[in-house]
């Protein structure tokens, strides 16, 4: 039975997660469901069309308030579109959807995809908002589905929320979108390419990427290159290092694109972790995970079972040393190649197609056992809190203002009376200047002379 169906997400661009959200878009399309997508712009976004899926523009925003308009109009959108289910990816959308399906009363599943137990903390220890609704939203979701067993049972122990609603389904992928075009034809590979979000939380990983590149490079008679594609909070950074070796070293950066097959295809190694390891394996490259912290080594069929355990984090992988991972490369053969690129490719096809692993609620119409009044009374209560919240610091910050004000104020006097202490101490030196060269005048002859003569001009 077809499905209207609405995927938010933050944005539209490059990252693992938008990836994610393009290939589940594609596969629930052509499971024959109406789907739209609530997000803001990005590369894919023209991609996402071409399938016959619409996007529907809103830009979700970090803020410490339910913004009562958007929600309303969100509800409307949901209400014109006859919406039947709803998939939420990003905590960044989950305040203000939490509020949307407690009032359209339409079951929703949410994603985790952060592997990173920090992302919650940032959210939760810069706004209030996230605090209050992250495990309202979880705790009412028809389904959590995270992308590994670490990822589910951190969220779980996080938050407190019952195993039964947790699916784990390892990250998919679309494998009519991603296809090998041509195949690796070297003995030992030239060309490299780095596919990540260039971003603080994964900048470790490509640096790793860039010292490999070089090292290796310095160790091989045949020119290579190193590609890298992607986007960031740390372009800039990346920008400084690229050029810092562009002399000794062929390194281009292209920044984003939506057209990650056809770089890949055109290179012979794919360096990275988490989604683009998938992405690459898909396409019948050879991958290393360079991994968040130390690099971890070449996927290959006698790895890759525990590899993908983790979403290729590399996390559950021994580390490499920048030697051991050159040395690893350079013992490759055509023949090597081809057995690694072919048997991990069997092995994803087994297990991460998405066609086979795309989740949808099974249950016609609303089945779920929720109190969509008792969430919205929550929700109520956690605006009272917020309010309150806000009215305690607007008290503080006058407090602090008056406080600032006053201490400007004394600082001023403090210095005027010491301008006036340094006035009153040049006088008193000026007066001891001036008193030592009146002893001087009165001891010296010619005063003595003068008070002489003056003395006789009396007799």
């Amino acid at each position: 039975m077809s499905k209207n169906i609405l995927i938010c997400t933050e944005n539209l661009g490059t990252g693992g997660v938008e990836t994610v959200v393009f290939n589940q878009s594609v596969a629930l399309k052509g499971k024959g469901n109406n789907v739209y997508i609530l997000s803001g712009e990005g590369e894919y976004k023209q991609k996402i069309e071409e399938s016959g899926i619409e996007c529907i523009y809103y830009n979700f925003k970090v803020e410490n308030t339910f913004d009562t308009k958007s929600v309303d109009k969100i509800v409307t959108i949901i209400k014109e579109k006859n919406i039947d289910e709803i998939y939420v990816h990003k905590i960044i959308c989950v305040p203000l959807m939490l509020m949307v399906c407690s009032k359209v009363k339409v079951p929703y599943v949410v994603y985790i995809h952060d592997e990173l137990p920090e992302i919650y903390d940032w959210f939760i220890d810069n706004f209030n908002i996230y605090e209050l609704s992250l495990k309202l939203f979880f705790k009412n979701a028809y389904k959590i589905i995270c992308i590994s067993e670490n990822v589910k049972k951190y969220n779980q122990k996080r938050f407190g929320i019952d195993e039964s609603k947790y699916l784990v389904i390892k990250n998919s992928i679309n494998f009519d979108i991603y296809k090998c075009n041509k195949k690796i034809q070297k003995n030992l590979p030239e060309n490299f390419v780095i596919v990540s979000r260039i971003a603080h939380e994964k900048f470790t990983s490509v640096k790793n990427s860039i010292d490999l590149f070089c090292a290796y490079s310095d160790k091989v008679a045949f020119a290579t290159k190193l590609t890298i594609i992607g986007d960031g909070d740390k372009v800039d950074e990346l920008i400084e290092l690229v050029n810092s070796k562009k002399e000794k070293y062929n390194i281009e950066y292209k920044g984003a694109t939506s057209d990650v097959v056809s770089i890949v295809n055109e290179n012979d190694v794919v360096l990275g972790i988490n989604r683009c390891v998938l992405e690459a394996i898909a396409i019948k490259r050879i991958v290393v995970i360079s991994g968040y912290e130390n690099l971890k080594g070449i996927v290959k069929p006698e790895n890759i079972n525990l590899a993908l355990e983790d979403n290729f984090s590399g996390n559950n992988l021994e580390s490499l040393t920048l030697e051991e991972q050159v040395t690893e490369l350079l013992s490759l053969s055509k023949a090597e190649i081809e057995r690694i690129t072919e048997e991990n490719y069997n092995k994803i096809v087994a297990e991460t197609d998405i066609n086979n692993n795309v989740y949808m609620i099974q249950e016609n119409g609303i089945k779920i056992d929720i109190n969509y009044d008792d969430i919205y009374l929550e929700i109520n209560k956690i605006s009272e809190k917020i309010n309150k919240l806000k009215q305690e610091n607007n008290s503080i910050w006058k407090e602090r203002e008056y406080f600032k004000e006053q201490t400007e104020s004394k600082d001023t006097e403090i210095e005027n009376l010491r301008k006036t202490n340094e006035n009153l101490n040049n006088i008193i030196e000026q007066y001891k200047k001036y008193k030592e060269e009146l002893i001087a005048i009165k001891n010296g002859k010619l005063y003595k002379l003068i008070n002489k003569v003056k003395n006789t001009n009396k007799n």
